[in-house]
């Protein structure tokens, strides 16, 4: 009972720092962002198509100059979907919730544009063209109408309801249907844009863009911005205040849109065991407050699969900047920002809270939950004094297979980080040691074309995070037992580089790197190998004899760890020898 009660204080907690992200906002299209154009389109009278002439600056669009899209983005002027001033509000809370707006799904794809909409029961309007050989653009409707599935009851223009204005703009029948005629028009006008606007001989360079055109009805250009009007704000109740100090009428009816941990989608992970109405009644949460229960579109930022939130607690409306080189990497850049940015922040004040999730379908699966203080990101950054070889280091400890891929150990690790306290180091080299195996064929493979990239790679990853995740850096220092095993691979390595030179290499020499196991026996014969190779070596052998003798540790193995497997640090030893 203790536990459950702890954990429903958390999520509470979680809800409102994301309430407290978003209280600024005034909606938008929550849990994307995709660039658009809106298209205004009147076919009750005389046939109006009007491309909406509003340019990224008017809509607050920052695009990056670095971002493949933005040049499409630019020229075509699509702001982001998500953005406040664009006026698209959308509260759909699933894949199979009714749709508040008509849209046109848009992708460039070598040198083809294609736009298409599906309707029920999977019927779908397609419009491809070919900017190399088309002269016509090829055109499938299997239909008259297409019937879709939109929201009727909760988005308004005014006091009109929006699927009102869509009938009376004759843009859909009264049953909600999107005829041929009106989808191949706004296609029509919408190419000769794209070839106004985008120069077809640079197109090569960018190999895809995906948009959406969101079709509204043209009187929407003089009568203003859509607004979402739930059900529960057209109940008028008795005045109360949540748990959020805000006022409202009525509890929400209907789940969240994305951030699941605070909903009741799954029953198996209802936090009260109630569901609508009652489930958000007993946490006190009422309309106003629950509106702005989301994670921010804005904010998030794609690193290993995952999507990570950073929120600034004392300036919410802060956003980072994507490093693109791991978790490690966006957390130096983190800190860095901040230390410039606001100076006189509180030092072990909470400032910083991380959120990582990762979505599986409709369901949002919460994997970490953080807030770091100045002082503590202060002591992470400090752990280590290079920083060179931190491109995605962490990420290497995600397990990739054919079917799945397990961020356990991953996440793990970076929990341990952000706390302060420091992993097993004996599980890290297990950790690693598995990951070796895996890659040992193609490096193997590799020692005849005499490349070193990956395992230098993987080498010096590793060779961070033990550094990183272990206390007083004895991550990334050996004992005397793994010294052993290293120096075996450096001899190892070594004698392979010789039989190569000297073009001696075969099969049965790279034998002693294929054991599944180096412990004292199997290094100790790999000694044996190379002494009785260079014996029976037809060149002269004194440099190299010299070289290993000098190279052999004067301590074996103790017998108490004699079959312990040591394969990381013979492995490292060797792929440090093979340039």
């Amino acid at each position: 009972m203790e536990n459950c009660i702890i954990r429903l204080e958390v999520v509470v907690l979680l809800a409102y720092e994301l309430y407290l992200k978003n209280k600024a906002s005034e909606g938008g299209d929550i849990g994307s962002n995709v660039p658009i154009k809106k298209i205004l389109v009147n076919f009750a009278d005389a046939v109006t198509i009007r491309i909406d002439p509003k340019t990224l600056e008017y809509y607050g669009e920052n695009p990056k100059p670095n971002d493949p899209r933005t040049y499409f983005q630019k020229p075509l002027s699509m702001p982001s979907n998500n953005l406040i001033a664009v006026g698209l509000p959308n509260r759909r809370t699933g894949a199979n919730s009714k749709k508040p707006y008509i849209e046109f799904y848009g992708k460039y794809e070598k040198n083809k544009l294609l736009l298409s909409i599906t309707g029920n029961q999977k019927k779908t309007y397609e419009y491809a063209y070919n900017f190399e050989n088309s002269k016509e653009p090829i055109i499938i409707s299997p239909v008259d109408f297409l019937s879709l599935r939109l929201d009727a009851q909760s988005y308004f223009v005014g006091d009109k309801l929006l699927f009102e204005v869509y009938k009376e703009a004759g843009v859909v029948t009264s049953e909600g249907a999107l005829s041929s005629k009106v989808f191949l028009a706004v296609c029509d006008a919408f190419l000769s844009f794209w070839k106004e606007k985008i120069v077809f001989e640079e197109l090569h360079k960018f190999s895809r863009f995906s948009f959406r055109l969101v079709v509204l009805p043209f009187p929407l250009m003089s009568q203003g911005k859509v607004e979402y009007r739930s059900p529960e704000e057209a109940r008028i109740g008795e005045p109360f205040e949540d748990c959020f100090g805000n006022l409202a009428t009525a509890y929400p009816t209907k789940p969240t849109i994305d951030a699941k941990f605070f909903s009741f989608d799954d029953k198996a992970f209802t936090l009260n065991c109630k569901t609508g109405q009652e489930f958000y009644q007993n946490l006190g949460v009422g309309n106003e407050s629950f509106s702005k229960i989301n994670l921010p579109p804005d904010g998030v930022i794609r690193i290993a699969g995952l999507d990570w939130y950073f929120l600034y607690l004392p300036d919410p409306s802060l956003n980072f900047n994507a490093k693109g080189s791991g978790i490690y990497d966006q957390l130096r850049s983190n800190y860095t920002s901040l230390s410039k940015l606001y100076t006189a922040t509180v030092p072990h004040q909470s400032s910083l809270k991380i959120i990582c999730t990762k979505r599986a379908q409709a369901k949002l699966e919460v994997l970490l939950d953080e807030n770091l203080t100045m002082d503590q990101m202060k002591k992470m950054i400090d752990r280590v004094k290079d920083s060179s070889k931190s491109h995605l280091a962490l990420e290497s400890l995600i397990i990739e297979t054919s079917r799945d891929i397990i961020w356990a150990d991953y996440i793990t690790a970076i929990r341990h980080f952000m706390n302060g306290t420091y992993f097993d180091r004996h599980f890290l080299i297990q950790r690693f040691t598995c990951i070796l195996h895996s890659y040992m064929w193609d490096w193997i493979t590799g020692i005849i074309s005499q490349s070193k990239k990956k395992p230098a790679e993987f080498f010096d990853k590793s060779q961070f995070c033990l550094e990183l995740l272990t206390k007083n850096e004895c991550g990334s220092l050996m004992n005397k037992n793994e010294e052993y095993a290293y120096k075996i691979g450096i001899i190892a390595g070594k004698y392979i580089k010789f039989k190569r030179t000297e073009k001696e290499l075969n099969n049965s020499t790279k034998d002693i790197l294929t054991y599944s196991k180096y412990d004292r026996e199997r290094l100790r014969f790999v000694y044996q190998r190379v002494c009785i190779g260079l014996s029976l070596s037809k060149t002269d052998t004194d440099a190299i004899g010299q070289s290993i003798k000098n190279d052999l540790a004067k301590e074996e193995i103790a017998d108490a760890q004699a079959y312990e497997d040591f394969s990381y640090f013979f492995y490292k030893g060797v792929f440090e020898n093979l340039t």
